[in-house]
C-alpha cells in the first residue's frame, strides 16, 4: 500500500498542468466491460482536480456510469465540480486461452451538472479575496465510443468524447463587486480523442490518459475563451490525467496441457465404497456421481516418504510435480456429460519406499468416498467419473 501512495503521489505531481478555469474536462471513463456482473471504479488527477469513476455491467450488453470531481488545487480559490450519469451499449470479440474476449467495444452516453471558480491577484494563492474572480454553473450532454484491449497486466484504449456545455450562469466579480455576465448562456461543443494506458495486477492498476480537446461549431472558440477566464488558446488544447483503476481480471487461464502420460491398459471396474489396494498402471475404479461439480483430495496413504505426482483430469493438469503428505492437496473438477471424465494419476518420484501411495477422496456435496492406489515413478492410473 505504501509503495501504491507513493506511485500515485509520483503520477499526480507528474500529471500537473495548465488548463481551463471554469470549465475543466473530466477524465474519460471507458470502462471495457465483458460481460454482466464486470464493475469497475478509478481515481485520477487531471489539471487541479480529482476525477472519481464507476461503471457496471448490468446485462451482457448495456452498462451504466457514473462520475464526480471535485477540487485538488494549491490555489483555494480554484474549484471545480461536476456529477453526471449515463450509460450504453458494450460487446466483446475475440478470443483468448483464458477464457475471454479480451478486445472490447461500447458507446456511452450520458448527462450531467457542474460549477466552476477562479480567482486570481490580491493574494488569492495565500488565501485572500482574490482582486478577481469567476465563477459559472453549466450543464453537459456527451457522446462516448471507445475501443480497447483488455489483459491481465495491460490494458489500452482509444476513446473520442463529444460534448455540448452550456454555461446558464456566469458572474464576474472585480474587488467584489459584480464586473459582468458576458458568459452567461454560453455554448459550446467540443471533441476529445484520448489514449488510455493501464498497467498492474489483476484488480488494480495504474493508468494514464492523453488526449486533446477541440472546438467546433458556431461560436464555441468565443464563447469557450470567455468561461476559460479568457485564456488565449490554440485549436487543440492538449490534456492528461493519470491515476489508478480497480477492475477485477475474470479470465480463467487453464493449466498446462498434459503430455507423455503413460497409457492405460486395463478396462474400468465397478466402484468401490471402501478403501482399497489398486493395482499399479491400472483403471483404478469408475464413479456414478449425480452432481456436475466435486472435490478430488489426494494425500499420502502411507508414512510420507517423499511421493511426488501429477494429475490431470479430462487432458490437463490440476495438480503439477505435487509432494504428497498426510495433509491433502485438493482441486474441484467440473464433469461433462455423456462421457467418461477421466483423471490419470503419474507417478513422478516413489519416495524412499516404493510404491507411490496415493489416498484419493472423492467428495460430492456432503458425500464421500474414498479408497487406496498404487503406482509408480513414470506410470499412470486411471479413475474414470460419469455423470448420471
Amino acid at each position: 500500500m505504501k509503495n501504491a501512495t507513493i506511485l500515485f503521489a509520483a503520477l499526480s505531481m507528474f500529471c500537473i498542468s495548465c488548463g481551463p478555469r471554469l470549465y475543466v474536462p473530466n477524465t474519460i471513463n471507458a470502462p471495457l466491460f465483458e460481460r454482466k456482473g464486470d464493475y469497475k471504479a478509478s481515481i485520477a488527477y487531471r489539471a487541479s482536480i480529482l476525477n472519481y469513476q464507476g461503471g457496471y455491467a448490468v446485462h451482457d450488453n448495456w452498462a451504466i456510469v457514473a462520475n464526480a470531481v471535485s477540487p485538488f488545487s494549491l490555489n483555494p480559490s480554484r474549484k471545480q465540480y461536476f456529477i453526471e450519469a449515463g450509460g450504453g451499449y458494450f460487446t466483446a470479440f475475440g478470443e483468448s486461452k483464458c477464457d475471454i474476449k479480451p478486445y472490447r467495444a461500447e458507446m456511452l452516453t450520458g448527462y450531467g451538472f457542474g460549477s466552476g471558480q477562479n480567482g486570481w491577484g490580491g493574494g488569492s494563492l495565500l488565501g485572500l479575496e482574490p482582486k478577481h474572480s469567476y465563477a459559472g454553473e453549466y450543464r453537459r450532454f456527451f457522446l462516448q465510443p471507445s475501443l480497447g484491449y483488455k489483459g491481465k497486466v495491460f490494458e489500452a484504449s482509444f476513446s473520442t468524447r463529444v460534448s455540448f456545455v452550456h454555461f446558464d450562469d456566469y458572474n464576474h466579480y472585480e474587488n467584489g463587486i459584480l464586473a459582468d455576465k458576458e458568459g452567461d448562456n454560453a455554448r459550446f461543443s467540443t471533441i476529445e480523442p484520448v489514449v488510455t494506458v493501464s498497467v498492474g495486477f489483476n484488480n488494480a492498476k495504474a493508468f494514464m490518459q492523453f488526449g486533446a480537446l477541440g472546438l467546433f461549431g458556431g461560436y464555441s472558440s468565443d464563447y469557450y475563451k470567455v468561461v476559460t477566464n479568457d485564456i488565449e488558446l490554440g485549436a487543440i488544447i492538449p490534456s492528461m490525467s493519470c491515476g489508478w483503476t480497480f477492475s477485477p481480471w475474470k479470465g480463467q487461464c487453464p493449466p498446462e496441457p498434459v503430455v507423455s502420460l503413460e497409457p492405460i491398459k486395463q478396462q474400468p471396474t465397478d466402484t468401490a465404497a471402501e478403501p482399497v489396494e489398486m493395482a499399479k498402471d491400472s483403471v483404478a475404479t469408475v464413479f456414478n456421481l449425480t452432481k456436475s461439480q466435486a472435490t478430488i483430495c489426494l494425500s499420502d496413504a502411507s508414512a510420507p516418504d517423499g511421493d511426488i505426482v501429477s494429475v490431470s483430469f479430462n487432458g490437463r493438469f490440476v495438480v503439477k510435480e505435487a509432494e504428497l503428505f498426510k495433509s491433502p492437496v485438493c482441486f474441484d473438477v467440473d464433469l461433462l456429460e455423456g462421457n467418461d471424465n477421466i483423471m490419470l494419476v503419474h507417478g513422478i518420484f516413489d519416495g524412499k519406499f516404493k510404491p507411490n501411495t496415493v489416498r484419493v477422496v472423492v467428495k460430492e456435496g456432503r458425500k464421500e468416498r474414498t479408497f487406496n492406489i498404487n503406482t509408480e515413478e513414470g506410470k499412470s492410473v486411471e479413475i474414470r467419473f460419469r455423470l448420471n
